[in-house]
């Protein structure tokens, strides 16, 4: 099984590009251009996966991992940083926190997490937690409604992945 594929490549490059990220502060359109490019791996990875057919479990673990510790990195970085409100830090990250709390324990339980392709509300609550992530870097006045959108999502996210069997941690 090859794992250096095109699309884990991408999956692995959000980790440095969050780095870059953190460290173009003060410049903010600096910033913005590495997250903008750190958004489209995130699109082209899947797309590369689902053209070559290249959707294994490795790949797909990869993709959440680099997925959880990204969001979750940004979001702790604009906690501390732009010192986002506490609430807004909760709603945005809750659902990446979630999912590690509860993903951790079953990869050390079952030596594996029983992972399947990203379902349609994931990817919402990915893309309007990158939307809102924008629009609090640009100070927009919209960032307390999308901060709500993108809860809504993450958390009908949480309740499918749920309902699922592997989420059951006894």
């Amino acid at each position: 099984m090859k794992i250096l594929t095109l699309p884990n490549i991408l999956s692995l490059s959000r980790i440095p590009l969050v780095i870059l990220f953190i460290l173009a502060f003060p410049d903010i359109y600096l910033a913005l251009i590495i997250f903008l490019i750190y958004g489209l791996t995130d699109v082209l990875d899947g797309y590369f996966a689902r053209k070559y057919k290249q959707h294994k479990n490795i790949g797909i673990f990869i993709d959440v991992l680099a997925d959880r510790i990204s969001a979750i990195t940004v979001v702790l970085f604009l906690f501390f940083y732009y010192e986002l409100e506490l609430w807004k830090f909760i709603l945005l990250g809750f659902k990446d926190f979630i999912l590690v709390l509860f993903g951790l324990p079953l990869i050390f339980k079952n030596g594996y997490l029983n992972l399947n392709k990203p379902k349609f509300f994931g990817k919402k609550a990915t893309f309007f937690q990158f939307i809102t992530i924008i629009l609090i870097i640009i100070q927009n006045s919209l960032q307390n409604l999308f901060i709500f959108i993108t809860f809504i999502f993450g958390f009908i996210t949480l309740v499918g992945y749920g309902r699922e069997r592997s989420w059951k941690l006894f």
